[in-house]
């Protein structure tokens, strides 16, 4: 990873390593308001104090959250960890000026594998697609553990069961009740 994030989602979710969340100079320029901390290292910026001393009087602390799960266990199940780190980006999304850097140590395996899991909570379910996405970003380097990846493509696909979408074979016309759907007239009452 380079010293400065990768922009993954419009403006508003960057992925970076360890370097990058302890930049203060980085942060500022491209406006960072909330870290997500997945790496074994401190959150570096908690008081406006630690900012003043760095040289940045004017740049407000992010917001921070630090979920911390070790990459070098092979059969490390994430997906508990999951929904609080989406719970946290969707909340700093919410606010208007938003913007959030998810970051491990080298920005490269947990970090990429929250933002996948991420996109899959916005419908984004086809998460090899995303990777190759976000690798055309970041670089073929990032890629999340193969344990890692298992745990988001089951989040993924319990997000969307497929077993609840009709399937229409092109070799045979749909029932009529797959082709139109009738509504009874609405009735608006007004007090």
């Amino acid at each position: 990873m380079s010293k400065y994030p990768y922009e993954i989602d419009n403006d508003k979710l960057w992925i970076g390593d360890a370097r990058t969340a302890a930049n203060p100079s980085c942060l500022e320029a491209i406006k960072i308001t909330h870290i997500l901390n997945l790496g074994e290292v401190a959150c570096f910026w908690r008081t406006k104090e630690a900012l003043v001393e760095a040289g940045y009087p004017n740049y407000d602390p992010p917001t921070y959250m630090r979920t911390y799960f070790s990459d070098e266990s092979s059969t490390k199940n994430i997906r508990h960890l999951l929904q609080p780190c989406l719970d946290f980006i969707r909340s700093a999304l919410q606010e208007d000026d938003g913007r959030v850097l998810i970051h491990c140590v080298h920005g490269k395996t947990r970090s990429v594998a929250i933002a996948l899991a991420w996109f899959a909570s916005k419908g984004r379910v086809d998460v090899d697609a995303e990777l190759k996405k976000i690798q055309t970003i970041v670089g073929p380097e990032a890629q999340p553990r193969g344990n890692f990846l298992a745990c988001v493509k089951e989040f993924a696909a319990g997000l969307f069961p497929t077993s609840t979408i009709p399937v229409i074979s092109s070799s045979s016309r749909p029932p009529p009740s797959l082709l139109w759907m009738e509504a009874e007239p609405v009735c608006i009452l007004q007090i």
